[in-house]
């Protein structure tokens, strides 16, 4: 799916961050900021976060089918950056309490304010046996 055109990027609802409590969160944040260092962005005001939010709004509009609430853009492999886009291949995202895979890649505003491109693939259904491996879970923040 290619991007679908709507409000910007800080336009769309604000939701509550998971509460993962894993350090491979933590890992990957720093992975994504290491990377855009490297690429030379010092300030980055499009975080991890509105990558997620960005990538829930995206599935939303082009699969009604489906009413994701969380994404986990590293559940089965690590993100990267690539000619200053976002790549998440092994991605996955929770729909009803049921996860799926996911792979997209979103591209930032040169001045990273928003999103210029995002495309994204939905995989299959990940069994529930394969979710505490890859740090997903169906409940709720709060549940």
């Amino acid at each position: 799916m290619s991007f679908v055109a709507g409000p910007s990027l800080f336009d769309l609802p604000q939701r509550p961050a998971p509460v993962w409590g894993t350090v491979a969160s933590v890992v990957a944040h720093a992975a994504v900021l290491a990377l855009l260092a490297l690429l030379g962005v010092t300030a980055m005001p499009l975080e991890p976060e509105a990558v997620k939010s960005v990538a829930v709004e995206q599935i939303r509009r082009a699969e009604p089918d489906y009413e994701p609430d969380v994404v986990v853009p590293y559940a089965f492999a690590e993100t990267s950056v690539r000619d200053g886009t976002i790549v998440a291949e092994g991605a996955a995202f929770r729909s009803r309490r049921e996860w799926y895979g996911l792979s997209f890649s979103c591209t930032p505003s040169p001045d990273f304010s928003g999103v210029t491109a995002f495309e994204f693939k939905l995989g299959d259904f990940i069994p529930h046996e394969e979710w505490d491996a890859h740090y997903l879970t169906a409940e709720e923040v709060g549940d």
